[in-house]
């Protein structure tokens, strides 16, 4: 279900309703030990001009738990810590 999830959430046009299925579904995938999966679709919502936001990704345990180890999670952590380090800075 959760690798199909995505494609269903695809069909329902509110933005909301998608971004809360993929990141559910990344999740499931993450803790199902399918994580180029959870990964590719973690990349996917931090890539997008409308996303979940790079603390959600970098710093959700749900997330960084069962993905510490994966390179590919701590390359895309990593690029997001920097993208909120250097936002925090513009703020003040």
């Amino acid at each position: 279900m959760s690798r199909t999830a995505p494609a269903l959430v695809d069909r329902i046009p509110l933005l909301p309703v998608q971004l809360y299925g993929r990141s559910s579904a990344a999740r499931i995938l993450a803790w199902s030990d399918a994580q180029d999966e959870a990964i590719r679709l973690l990349e996917q919502l931090s890539g997008d001009v409308f996303n979940i936001g790079p603390a959600a990704i970098a710093r959700d345990p749900l997330f960084s738990i069962p993905l510490e180890h994966n390179p590919r999670y701590k390359s895309l952590a990593k690029g997001l810590e920097t993208e909120i380090t250097t936002t925090a800075s513009r703020l003040r």
